[in-house]
């Protein structure tokens, strides 16, 4: 009786994380499968989809940067993408990937423009987002030229292919290994945890 205890302890012990998160977490509730894969992977990656003028991301924001820059494990890539399901939209990605071209990081900004300063106008009119790239001191020769980039293109088309291969219909969302939905619950707390478990276990 005590070794069967004693083994039964061991095995415990041994349990995987792809174990553990399948008893822990339950499909349907805690992540949803996506109607195909929308890209391939080679690491556990979680993916956001964003919009800068949804109050949901901006709620998201700050909690989301923080447990990436602080508690996220080096095991878990993570990425940002804008989604572009409409033309309205488009601007936003558009400022996303240009800034990105110059090296600049804007999320603080622009969420703080658009969410404090009502100034919406930066994320759905292209001669004000240039104009708001050159107000980070970036020489407006410069952000046209990453404007009108090759790269930035095809930024823009990855990130419009992917938001719509995935079927999803709002944002915030989270997308595990480009397989599984993960729909926030409320909690930021466990929601962070539970998406970097789930990307190392699916």
């Amino acid at each position: 009786m005590k070794k069967s205890v004693l083994l039964a302890g061991i095995l415990a012990g041994l349990m995987t994380t792809s174990a553990f998160a399948q008893f822990k977490y339950i499909e349907g509730r805690d992540y949803l499968p996506l109607a195909t894969e929308i890209e391939k992977v080679e690491e556990p990656t979680i993916v956001e989809f964003f919009w800068y003028g949804c109050p949901h991301c901006y709620d998201m924001h700050g909690p989301l940067e923080a447990w990436v820059e602080n508690d996220k494990s080096e095991k878990v890539a993570f990425e940002t993408v804008p989604a572009m399901p409409s033309a309205r939209w488009e601007i936003g990605g558009h400022l996303y990937y240009a800034a990105k071209a110059l090296d600049l990081d804007i999320d603080d900004a622009v969420f703080e423009q658009v969410h404090k300063q009502h100034n919406n106008g930066i994320i759905l009119d292209e001669d004000k987002a240039k104009s708001f790239l050159v107000s980070q001191g970036v020489d407006k020769e410069k952000v046209e030229k990453a404007w009108k980039s090759f790269g930035v293109k095809q930024e823009i088309a990855r990130a419009k292919k992917l938001f719509q291969d995935s079927g999803l219909s709002g944002v915030p969302s989270f997308v595990i290994n480009g397989t599984y939905e993960v729909p926030f619950q409320g909690d930021y707390e466990s929601f962070f945890p539970k998406l970097e478990e789930l990307a190392q276990s699916k």
